[in-house]
């Protein structure tokens, strides 16, 4: 998908804003919803991010069709790019505003102290706020990761698997640590012995990229996946979003090892990690994004929005569609899903959110 690039604000900024046609509402929207102008801000790659922003995007897309909502867009190409694209939508006379990325916590938050008439959420935050109009939307990461390190596990022939992360943050560990527990679980479950490289929950220490932009360090990331190879896994998780490509140059050099993707389907974004792919521990950010919009219909409130494996904000995608998935681990996953939905396997962190 091409990005537009329709208007240029500041002297040197670039934004592309991607306004969106209004499309007749379907019969569940509502006048209330009529009257929400939901603007989005994308994260500092664009919208063709393969990953969250595309995401958002789609989801304010269903909001769009399905509620009514009016909408508009503004595209940023670097952290700088916040403040100044944030305050475009405010201009454009948007009611809610939502960041596609956690990283603009600072700027939403500011806006939000600047503009205490309008609503605005951050979609993946990872730190508390205190403004009373801006609303966060974050996801319980360790359960899909659970289901993650299940898959890992059973699929295992050399019974060693490995993670790594872009950076030790809460939106990372989750991952982890739920790919850890994923993994004990089978091991009891199954009488195996499957080790895990790569990160100890215990201690929450392991492998990360770190750097300045560590979510885009391809090369880091494609060392990191030969060291987990060379330790003797067979399956990688990697969680350090467009950075993941370098996991699958990785993976695709080795043959026999194999992929559990996190946060977007990456058999979906990326045609030759698809191969090598078991499935994908995803956030459902489109989802959350559309039922963001649709409680602002009803009246905004600051509550933090989580998704979960209950309410489609984390989901495990694509399982087998990629690398063959044996039909009894796939029906395991069901099952595990399902006792974590209701509450009879427990997934634990120190970075569990509410």
């Amino acid at each position: 998908m091409l990005k537009p690039r329709l208007v240029v604000l500041g002297l040197s900024l670039a934004l592309a804003m991607v306004g969106c046609a209004r499309t007749p509402p379907s019969s569940g929207s509502s006048s209330a919803h009529a009257q929400v102008k939901a603007c989005l801000v994308s994260g500092a790659n664009g919208f063709d991010d393969q990953g969250a922003s595309r995401a958002a995007s789609q989801g304010l897309d269903r909001a769009v069709a399905q509620l009514g909502v009016q909408s508009d867009r503004a595209e940023a190409h670097s952290v700088g790019d916040y403040p100044a694209a944030i305050q475009s939508m405010v201009g454009a006379g948007c009611t809610y505003i939502l960041g596609a990325s956690p990283d603009q916590s600072d700027a939403l938050a500011a806006a939000a102290r600047a503009n205490t008439d309008l609503h605005f959420a951050l979609v993946g935050a990872t730190k508390p706020v205190s403004e009373k109009n801006l609303k966060l939307v974050r996801f319980q990461s360790s359960q899909v990761g659970f289901l993650a390190g299940y898959l890992a596990a059973a699929s295992s022939s050399s019974g060693t698997v490995g993670t790594f992360g872009a950076t030790n943050a809460p939106a990372v560990t989750l991952y982890m640590d739920g790919f850890s527990q994923g993994i004990t679980y089978f091991n009891q479950k199954a009488s195996k012995a499957v080790k895990l490289v790569g990160w100890t929950m215990g201690s929450q220490s392991g492998d990360f990229l770190g750097g300045a932009d560590p979510y885009s360090d391809k090369e880091g990331a494609r060392a990191r996946t030969e060291d987990l190879i060379g330790q003797g896994a067979d399956v990688v998780m990697p969680v350090a979003g467009t950075a993941d490509t370098g996991a699958v140059q990785a993976v695709n050099a080795h043959q026999g090892t194999r992929l559990v993707g996190t946060g977007s389907d990456l058999c979906a974004s990326y045609v030759d990690a698809c191969a090598a792919t078991l499935g994908t521990a995803a956030s459902g950010v489109d989802q959350m994004v559309f039922d963001a919009i649709e409680e602002a219909g009803a009246g905004f409130t600051s509550t933090t929005l989580v998704g979960t494996l209950a309410n489609g904000g984390v989901t495990m995608v694509g399982v087998g569609k990629g690398a063959p998935v044996a039909q009894n681990i796939a029906d395991d996953l069901t099952a595990v899903s399902q006792g974590i939905k209701d509450g009879s396997i427990k997934v634990t962190s120190p970075s569990s959110v509410s």
